[in-house]
């Protein structure tokens, strides 16, 4: 659980700071008074960009001449973490004061969950989006799993470099080629093993409109290596033609149904799809939980929005059963948020 948070020059916030003693965190405030900003912020204590993907300069709060750079700052129990970016320096995460080797590192003391507005559009994108999203579940279950994809990819463009190359020998495409083999394998097995887990967590839930059917389509059979070998050469040909890889678990996609009405998600209501996002959600922090034996941090941008008051709390519900520390923005006020919902003990931010 966050106990404190600290926000130096980020976005619109100056000098943010929040003293936190609940499970369930509240900000409310109304359009552009910063609620997405700080649950972004906590979204830098994972691997990789925040969940809007931004460039770190474009962060840094532009209407203050001061800001030079921008820091965020949280305590998690009773470990001090941060994080910080100016021009011309990297952006590090901090342990104690000590910079971590790798920011996949972090995954051992925080794993951060998020669910925006814009991700219902992975029901309509194509399907890496739908691959990026179930890959985040996996590496927050499998943390080498990142780490995997990314030599995957690696060797995926080595590759296809080299069959373009005319002068490359076929050695050195054989070479390329077992290592992605290698990859492969452990890719699609972490992959398999999270739907595995995820299928086995949505039982759990006991809300009938947040349960989906979910599957992977697309997947590679048999998964041995002799066959993964063979199936690349055969398309070496093609791929040079075209210019792309037409073989691989970068083919893979995400099949999700609606059990309610035995609909494909991107053929539901945005509302629908919302649910069925919030399923992923609540599958995947149950699956942390049981797995690693620590509930993740959950940052929910106006995630109550879409639902009717039933729902919403079908979903409070589900939420406090997993123990973890929950983040919600609204623009709603204290007495219309609590308005269906039982007294609830949380941490009540007015931005």
């Amino acid at each position: 659980m966050i106990r404190n948070i600290h926000l130096i020059c980020f976005r619109n916030h100056l000098n943010f700071k929040a003293e936190l003693d609940s499970g369930l965190v509240i900000i409310a405030g109304e359009n552009g008074a910063g609620k997405t900003n700080i649950l972004e912020a906590i979204s830098l204590f994972a691997p990789g960009r925040s969940f809007r993907n931004c460039k770190f300069d474009e962060i840094i709060n532009n209407q203050e001449a001061s800001c030079n750079g921008w820091g965020a700052h949280i305590a998690f129990q009773d470990i001090k973490f941060s994080t910080g970016y100016s021009p011309n320096s990297l952006r590090r995460i901090k342990k104690d004061g000590e910079h971590l080797k790798s920011q996949t590192d972090i995954l051992k003391d925080i794993k951060v969950l998020w669910l925006l507005p814009q991700m219902e559009n992975i029901f309509l994108g194509p399907a890496s989006s739908r691959r990026k999203f179930f890959d985040r579940i996996c590496y927050n279950l499998f943390p080498e799993h990142a780490k995997n994809i990314v030599r995957y990819e690696y060797y995926l463009k080595s590759r296809l470099k080299l069959l373009q190359n005319e002068y490359v020998g076929v050695d050195w495409i054989e070479s390329v080629e077992e290592n992605l083999a290698k990859f492969t394998i452990l890719i699609q097995e972490s992959r398999e093993r999270t739907l595995d887990i995820l299928k086995e967590q949505v039982k759990n839930i006991s809300s009938k409109f947040l349960k989906p059917d979910i599957e992977l389509i697309n997947l590679i059979k048999p998964l041995d290596n002799e066959f993964i070998l063979r199936s690349f050469n055969q398309f070496r040909t093609l791929d040079e033609k075209s210019g792309r890889s037409n073989f691989g678990v970068h083919k893979t996609d995400l099949s999700v149904v609606s059990r309610n009405k035995g609909q494909k998600a991107g053929l539901c209501s945005t509302g629908e799809q919302k649910a069925l996002l919030t399923s992923f959600f609540l599958a995947q922090a149950s699956a942390i939980k049981t797995i690693n034996g620590m509930a993740p941090l959950m940052l929910m941008d106006e995630i109550l929005a879409y639902f009717d008051p039933v729902k919403q709390v079908d979903v409070i519900n589900e939420l406090r059963n997993l123990s973890a520390q929950i983040w919600i923005t609204t623009t709603k006020s204290k007495n219309d948020f609590f308005k269906f919902l039982d007294n609830i003990r949380c941490s009540w931010l007015d931005l």
